[in-house]
C-alpha cells in the first residue's frame, strides 16, 4: 500500500494525464457476494462509456485502451487472496501502480485529468490505528480503532501500597505511641491513592509509547 508521501508523488507525476483510476473492494464475507464487486466495476465502468460517447475518436479509444488494461490486471483477484481492497491507475503508458489495501474502499472507476486519489486518502487515514484511552484515577483502559473496528488492548489498574507500621508482627518498640486513628489514617491513605495514580500515569505512559499508532484521544478525569 502507498504511502501518503508516494501518492503525493504519483498525483504530481500524472496531473497533466488523462487516468483511469479504479478502485475494488473485495472484503465480502458473505460468499454469494464475492463477485459483487465484478457487477459495480462492470456499471462504473459502462457509465464512463456512455458518458464519452460524444466525445472525440482519441479520448474514447484511450479509455478503452485503460479499461482493458484494468480488467486484465483484475482477471486473478478475488477474496481469497486475503486483500481487503484494490487500487489500479492506468495511462495510455501502461499501468501506473496497482496494488492491494488494506482498508475497504467502494467499487468504483473514474476517468479524469490526473488521478482520483480522495478514497485513497481516505484509506490512509483509516489503515493507521488510533489509540484511545478512558481512564480515571483507579484504572485506565486502553481501546485501539482501526478500520472501522474497536478492540480493547489493555487495562491498567492502581496499586496501593500503603505504609505499615513496623511492629505489625512483633511487640511494639518500647514508646511507640499508635497516634489517633481517623484523621491520620485518612491522611496516609490520602497520599497512598496520589501515589498509586502517578504510579498509574506513569504505567499508562510506558504502555502508549509501546504501541503502535496515534495515541491523540484519552477521555477521563483524576
Amino acid at each position: 500500500m502507498l504511502s501518503y508521501e508516494a501518492l503525493v508523488a504519483l498525483e504530481r507525476a500524472l496531473r497533466d494525464q488523462m487516468v483511469l483510476s479504479v478502485y475494488v473492494d473485495g472484503g465480502y464475507s458473505d460468499p454469494a457476494a464475492r463477485d459483487q464487486w465484478r457487477i459495480d466495476l462492470r456499471h462504473s465502468l459502462d457509465d464512463i462509456e456512455s458518458w464519452l460517447r460524444g466525445s472525440p475518436r482519441a479520448d474514447r479509444e484511450a479509455f478503452a485502451a485503460c479499461r482493458d488494461m484494468a480488467l486484465r490486471e483484475l482477471g486473478g483477484f478475488g477474496p481469497a487472496d486475503g486483500r481487503r481492497s484494490w487500487v489500479g491507475f492506468f495511462t495510455t503508458n501502461g499501468p501506473q501502480h496497482t496494488g492491494a489495501i488494506t482498508v475497504g474502499i467502494p467499487t468504483l472507476a473514474a476517468w479524469s485529468t490526473g488521478p482520483c486519489i480522495a478514497p485513497f486518502i481516505r484509506a490512509l487515514k483509516e489503515d493507521r490505528p488510533v489509540i484511545v484511552t478512558v481512564m480515571d484515577s483507579a484504572a485506565a483502559r486502553i481501546f485501539r480503532y482501526r478500520d472501522g473496528q474497536v478492540e480493547l488492548v489493555d487495562t491498567l489498574e492502581r496499586e496501593l501500597n500503603p505504609d505499615e507500621p513496623a511492629h505489625m508482627s512483633r511487640p511494639p518498640r518500647p514508646g511507640f505511641h499508635g497516634g489517633t486513628r481517623g484523621r491520620a489514617g485518612a491522611e496516609v491513605m490520602q497520599r497512598e491513592v496520589r501515589k498509586g495514580t502517578e504510579r498509574l500515569l506513569a504505567s499508562l505512559g510506558a504502555r502508549l509509547a509501546a504501541l503502535e499508532g496515534d495515541p491523540g484521544v484519552v477521555i477521563g478525569g483524576i
